[in-house]
């Protein structure tokens, strides 16, 4: 009967226990050696901190951010409810689509999840 196992590093015979401990040595030395050149790079030093880790970026939704604008006193202004309603306007009064033209504030509770969604928008 053939014996289960392979050649190790040094030519000895090795089992599977400890073929897949090898595999997984040489596996995590290449994680860390990745890990360490990424570190090394100098766009990560700048994005490190003095713990020596990057601190997460806050990404904008672009979808909100397009919508909203932030006023000098810092509240939300937002354009009312069905403000691009261009579809359909026979039926509506020239009144009516007048005042889907318009801004206005976002309430309070809003206000805070769109500022989250769009840390930056101005």
């Amino acid at each position: 009967m053939a014996a289960i196992g392979a050649q190790g590093c040094d030519g000895a015979w090795v089992g599977c226990r400890e073929r897949a401990a090898l595999r997984r040595s040489f596996h995590l030395g290449a994680v860390r050696s990745a890990l360490n050149a990424a570190r090394s790079s100098p766009r990560s030093q700048i994005l490190h901190q003095r713990k020596g880790m990057a601190m997460p970026k806050i990404r904008t939704r672009r979808a909100v951010a397009k919508r909203i604008k932030i006023t000098a006193s810092g509240r939300v202004k937002r354009m009312k409810q069905f403000s691009g309603c261009h579809h359909i306007r026979e039926k509506k009064s020239p009144k009516r689509t007048r005042g889907f033209r318009k801004t206005v504030l976002a309430s309070p509770g809003d206000e805070r999840n769109l500022k989250r969604l769009a840390p930056y928008a101005n």
